[in-house]
């Protein structure tokens, strides 16, 4: 492809859509770039941006023709927009985890002392220590009951 006979579209919603090669186009929405990449019998959407409902659709449609599959790089809110619109996503076994966050103070005098993730048959401790984050990654198990234990107040469940 000539330099020359790239494409840029924009759309009321904000997109612009640069054809980067004749089979690659990078669309931004604002916040963040996803990629279309067209093969000769389907395309893949990688990432799906912030924006929410069928306007990355529509873009996608007049693109190409083509069944689209979309995969995620990760699942952050800011990636995953207007993903109703096109079937399952594809994205790493790593992001079927649960990640817990626990808002609580992480002082030396006040803390979570560990997160546990309670399966039907077995339990997933991580060990957390002052002045760290109260957060933790649990892969997914059948039942699921999330308990946190503070130095001070004792033993709590997570309620969801």
């Amino acid at each position: 492809m000539t330099e020359s006979k790239k494409v840029t579209l924009t759309t009321p919603e904000g997109f612009v859509a640069s054809q980067l090669t004749d089979t690659i186009w990078s669309i931004d929405d604002g916040m963040v770039r996803c990629f279309l990449v067209v093969g000769s019998d389907a395309a893949l959407l990688i990432d799906s941006g912030v924006t929410r409902g069928s306007a990355l659709s529509h873009l996608v449609s007049s693109l190409t023709n083509k069944p689209v599959t979309l995969v995620f790089t990760h699942t952050d809110g800011d990636h995953t927009g207007g993903q109703e619109f096109f079937g399952t996503p594809l994205l790493h076994p790593a992001e079927y985890d649960y990640y817990v966050t626990i808002d609580h103070e992480m002082t030396k005098e006040h803390y979570i002392s560990f997160v546990a993730y309670v399966g039907w048959d077995r339990v997933l401790l991580v060990k957390l220590y002052p002045e760290w984050k109260a957060e933790a990654r649990f892969p997914r198990m059948q039942g699921r009951r999330i308990l946190a234990y503070c130095n001070k107040h004792g033993l709590w469940e997570e309620r969801s």
